[in-house]
C-alpha cells in the first residue's frame, strides 16, 4: 500500500497533465462545428457553412445548437440568396423542426421567393394559418400553386367538415385573388347551409373568393339532390347574389318568378276570406236542417232494414213458389219406397183415352193418394234426378206439401204488411226532404254551395299557376325537389 502511494506521488503531475489534455481535446472536438462555422463565416464560405448544416440537419437536437441557428440565419440574410443556399433549404425543408420551417418561410417572404409546393410545405402552412409568416406566404402564392397545394393536402375533392371550413375561411380571408375552383373543389352545399352570425361571415368570405361560374355549377349540382323549401331557396339566392355567384340576369329572373308566387299567395288569402264567409252561411243553414237530416238518416236506415227484410221474404218465396202445376200419368211404384212412383206426361190415345208417354219421371206424392194407374194433377218441385230400382235415372219431382203451401201464405202476408209500413215510411222521408229543400231554397243554400265550388276551381287554377312558377324556378337552377307552399285555413297546397 505504501509503495502505491509513493508511485502515485511520483507521477501525479504527469497524470494531471494528461487529464487536462484529454479535457481540452474533448472541448475542441465538441466545439469543432462552432470553430469551423466561425471560420467559414469569416471567410464568407457559403459552401462550407452548408456542409456543416447538412451534417446536423437530420438531428432535431442539433438544430437547436447555436452554430446551426446562426448558419440558417446567415444563409437567409444573404443579400442575394445563392442557388446553393436555396437548394439546401428546399432539399432539407422536410427535415427542419417546426420552428426552423417558419424561420425559412419568413426568410423566403422577405426575398419574395417560393418553396416548391410539397406535402410537407402544405402541412406546415395548414398547421400554422394564424402565423403572420404563413399568412404572408399564402398571400404571395399564385392561384395555380395554391390550388395544387390544397389538392395535395385535401385530395381533389375535399371532405367538408368544421375544420375544413375554418381552414378555407382563414385562407380565403387573407388571399387577395379569386380561387379558380377547378383543380381543387369541395361541396359547397354544407357551407351554404350554415346558419348563425359567425358562420354567415365564414361562408360569405369563402363564396366571394371562388370563381363564380364554377361555384354556381358546384352548388346547384349539389342542390339538385336536395329537397328545398321555397323560402330557404330565396334566402340562399339573396346570399349568392351578394357574393356575386349569381349573374344579374338569373337573379332578376328568380325575383320576378318569386314575386308572382307572392301574388298567388295573396290571392289564396283572399279566397280563404271569401270561403270563411260562405262556410259560415252554409253552417247556418245546416244548423236549421240538422235535426231533419238526422231524422231522414234514421228513417232511411229503417227503410233499408225493411227493404232487406222484404228481399229476404222474396228470396224465401222464390224458393217456395218455384213449382209447377202439372198433369202426370202415374203408372206404378218406382220401387224406391217413400210414396215414390214412376210417371210420365200423359199422351192421348186414338180413342180419347190417356196413356203414358216415353219420357219417364219419378214423382214423390205427399198430398195426393195414388189409387190406380192414370192421370193426376199435382203441384210439384223439380229436385234433380233419381235412380229407380232397375238402375234407371229419371228426373225427380216432389209434390208440394200442405205445410209448404201454408208457409207461402204466411210469408205473403208478412210481405204485404212490411210493404205497407215501407210505403208510409217513404212518405215520411219525402215530407222531411221537402222541408229541408224549402229551407235550403229560402236561405240560398244551393247558390252558396256553387260559390264554394267556384272557390275550389279558383284555388285549383292558382295551384296550377303556382306549380308552373315552381317548374320555371327548378328549370332556372336545375333543381330536383323544390317545395313552394301556400298555407290555407283548411289545407296546405304545394
Amino acid at each position: 500500500m505504501e509503495r502505491i502511494k509513493e508511485e502515485f506521488n511520483r507521477y501525479k503531475w504527469v497524470l494531471l497533465a494528461g487529464l487536462i489534455v484529454a479535457v481540452l481535446i474533448g472541448l475542441i472536438t465538441a466545439n469543432l462545428h462552432v470553430l469551423q462555422f466561425m471560420t467559414y463565416k469569416m471567410q464568407g464560405n457559403t459552401t462550407g457553412i452548408i456542409s456543416i448544416l447538412e451534417n446536423s440537419v437530420k438531428n432535431s437536437d442539433a438544430q437547436a445548437d447555436w452554430y446551426f441557428s446562426q448558419g440558417i440565419e446567415y444563409l437567409l440574410k444573404q443579400k442575394e440568396m445563392s442557388e446553393e443556399s436555396r437548394q439546401f433549404f428546399e432539399t432539407y425543408f422536410e427535415r427542419f423542426t417546426s420552428e426552423k420551417k417558419l424561420e425559412v418561410i419568413e426568410g423566403y417572404n422577405k426575398k419574395n421567393l417560393f418553396i416548391p409546393t410539397t406535402d410537407v410545405l402544405m402541412q406546415t402552412l395548414m398547421e400554422n394559418l394564424d402565423h403572420s409568416s404563413i399568412q404572408n406566404y399564402i398571400k404571395r402564392m399564385e392561384t395555380s400553386d395554391l390550388e395544387q397545394g390544397l389538392v395535395m393536402y385535401y385530395g381533389a375533392v375535399a371532405k367538408v367538415d368544421t375544420t375544413f371550413i375554418d381552414h378555407m375561411y382563414k385562407i380565403l380571408s387573407i388571399y387577395p385573388k379569386t380561387l379558380p375552383f377547378e383543380k381543387f373543389q369541395f361541396d359547397l352545399y354544407p357551407i351554404l347551409a350554415l346558419t348563425g352570425e359567425e358562420n354567415e361571415l365564414k361562408k360569405a368570405t369563402i363564396f366571394s373568393k371562388l370563381n363564380p361560374e364554377n361555384a354556381k355549377e358546384n352548388i346547384f349540382k349539389s342542390l339538385k339532390g336536395q329537397s328545398i323549401e321555397g323560402e330557404q331557396l330565396r334566402v340562399w339566392v339573396e346570399f349568392l347574389n351578394k357574393t356575386q355567384i349569381l349573374d344579374d340576369a338569373t337573379y332578376t329572373k328568380f325575383n320576378s318568378l318569386y314575386s308572382e308566387i307572392y301574388l298567388v299567395r295573396n290571392q289564396y288569402k283572399e279566397l280563404d276570406t271569401r270561403e270563411v264567409d260562405l262556410k259560415n252561411k252554409k253552417e247556418a243553414v245546416e244548423v236549421q236542417i240538422e235535426q231533419s237530416l238526422k231524422d231522414i238518416e234514421s228513417k232511411q236506415g229503417e227503410l233499408a232494414t225493411l227493404n232487406n227484410e222484404i228481399s229476404g221474404i222474396d228470396s224465401q218465396l222464390g224458393d217456395l213458389t218455384d213449382y209447377a202445376y202439372m198433369a202426370l200419368y202415374i203408372e206404378k211404384s218406382s220401387g224406391t219406397g217413400n210414396n215414390e212412383y214412376e210417371a210420365s206426361i200423359p199422351k192421348k190415345g186414338i180413342f180419347g183415352n190417356y196413356k203414358p208417354s216415353g219420357q219417364k219421371y219419378i214423382v214423390k206424392l205427399s198430398e195426393t193418394s195414388f189409387l190406380s194407374e192414370g192421370v193426376y194433377y199435382v203441384d210439384i218441385y223439380l229436385k234433380g234426378t233419381k235412380v229407380n230400382n232397375k238402375g234407371n235415372e229419371y228426373p225427380y219431382y216432389v209434390e208440394v206439401s200442405s205445410r209448404e203451401l201454408s208457409d207461402i201464405a204466411t210469408l205473403q202476408g208478412e210481405r204485404s204488411q212490411k210493404v205497407e209500413v215501407r210505403t208510409a215510411l217513404q212518405q215520411t222521408i219525402n215530407q222531411l226532404e221537402d222541408e229541408v229543400s224549402a229551407i235550403k231554397e229560402k236561405m240560398g243554400y244551393d247558390d252558396n254551395q256553387e260559390a264554394l265550388k267556384g272557390i275550389a276551381v279558383e284555388r285549383d287554377n292558382l295551384t296550377k299557376k303556382l306549380n308552373e312558377k315552381v317548374v320555371e324556378i327548378k328549370t332556372l337552377f336545375g333543381l330536383g325537389d323544390l317545395k313552394i307552399t301556400v298555407e290555407t285555413e283548411d289545407s296546405k297546397t304545394e
